[in-house]
């Protein structure tokens, strides 16, 4: 789920940045519980708008909160990470955002629990339909064996917003495309609450 104060649109997709900023003097939170068949884990973003174009925020992510025995860990992602994170948002036109991302900190490294340096950036296109055609986001990723686990550290980013009644209940999906332990397809949900909270399920 995703909680805004008082930006007006989620800082994130479900595991796809959205492409939106955090406008300047703003402040957003947000936070996913994520549920699987190996366990369950809270992330947490927090950002501040520095300008109308550039906004720093921190990340806890991969908190554990439940786990099911004998899950294989060693291939994973580093566990409970701590990240500080720099985003630039540009709007050359009304309907295309352009933004870039970078974020760093430490985590644990599955199964020793040792420290592990979590680096991670990415890049995004925002395109926005006209009428009621909704937002589509396409872009890159690339990050440490702490971000993206074993595998590829690379992979692309897809994503989409469609309103199905607008600015009330709207259709979103979104893929983290690679061969490692980030890739991802989920599709869902977003729900507003007027322009400073949303919900979303997927």
């Amino acid at each position: 789920c995703s909680m805004a104060t008082p930006a007006a649109a989620q800082q994130s997709l479900f595991n796809v940045p959205a492409g939106v900023s955090t406008p300047e003097g703003a402040l957003f939170a947000q936070e996913q519980i994520n549920i699987t068949p190996s366990g369950g884990e809270s992330n947490t973003t927090l950002q501040v708008g520095l300008t109308p174009w550039l906004e720093a925020g921190l990340n806890v992510f991969h908190v554990t909160l439940f786990q099911a025995r004998n899950v294989d860990l060693a291939r994973a992602a580093a566990g409970p990470s701590v990240l500080g994170n720099l985003v630039a948002t540009l709007h050359p036109t009304r309907f295309l955002n352009l933004q870039a991302g970078f974020a760093a900190g430490v985590g644990a490294r599955p199964v020793t629990g040792d420290p592990e340096p979590v680096l991670s950036g990415w890049a995004v296109s925002r395109w926005s339909a006209p009428g009621h055609w909704g937002s589509y986001v396409v872009g890159g990723y690339v990050g440490s064996r702490g971000e993206t686990g074993d595998g590829w550290h690379a992979g692309a980013l897809v994503g989409f917003e469609l309103p199905l009644v607008p600015e009330r209940l709207h259709l979103m999906g979104d893929w983290v495309v690679g061969v490692n332990a980030v890739g991802d397809v989920v599709l869902g949900a977003v729900a507003f609450f007027g322009r400073n909270a949303q919900f979303s399920l997927g």
